[in-house]
């Protein structure tokens, strides 16, 4: 009897251990929390992209007194528009191989001649002031004006002239000769324009 006694105890105390309630652990929320933040933290970060490198803005090239064609060109001042004087004079208009140009207003004038096949630069110095009526006085100097040896000559305006000085200048480059004069109200102003002329000066070389 006592052992019969005891087997249905050791039977009851099993069951009530099978019944007893678990230990219910994380909540069903917390676990869903747990979850969410393990995702969120396994997602890759995009890398950001570079900013963007600054580049200077290109700066187009001033036309303001500069004359262009024929194949070359050449600078001027700027309130004075130089054209073509053979096309105004003869209807025949300049070409690449030979030509010339004049501007002027109250108190400058701008004579601009070039020519094929010339290398005589003191023959240019003649033409430049026989064409605009003057003579050449004083005495011829050579100088460097960028890469340029140039060939420049003080002129004297014709007696009917407004203008009381000039001066000018005779190069080469390429298979052309160029030659340059200008006539001003005030002295010693020429060989500046020379230089400001020559600074803008191409041929296509």
């Amino acid at each position: 009897m006592k052992r019969t006694g005891l087997f249905t105890a050791l039977i009851v105390s099993l069951a009530l251990t099978a019944c007893a309630p678990k230990d219910a652990g994380p909540s069903l929320n917390s676990q869903i929390a747990a979850a969410v933040a393990a995702t969120l933290a396994a997602i890759p970060t995009n890398t950001p992209y570079p900013a963007p490198t600054p580049y200077p803005t290109p700066t187009a090239m001033s036309l303001d007194g500069l004359f262009c064609g024929y194949g070359f060109c050449i600078g001027h001042p700027d309130y004075l528009y130089p054209f073509d004087l053979n096309a105004a004079n003869t209807r025949v208009p300049s070409d690449y191989a030979s030509g010339k140009l004049v501007g002027y207003t109250s108190d400058l004038l701008l004579l601009v001649v070039w020519q094929a096949d010339a290398s005589d630069l003191q023959y240019m110095l003649g033409v430049v002031a026989q064409a605009s009526g003057g003579a050449l006085t004083g005495t011829m100097d050579i100088r460097l004006v960028g890469p340029y040896n140039v060939f420049y000559q003080p002129v004297q305006p014709p007696p009917d002239s407004t203008l009381s000085y000039g001066g000018a200048a005779a190069w080469g480059c390429g298979e052309r000769a160029f030659a340059w004069l200008v006539y001003t109200a005030q002295d010693a102003t020429a060989p500046g324009l020379l230089d400001s002329a020559l600074s803008r000066f191409t041929c296509g070389e």
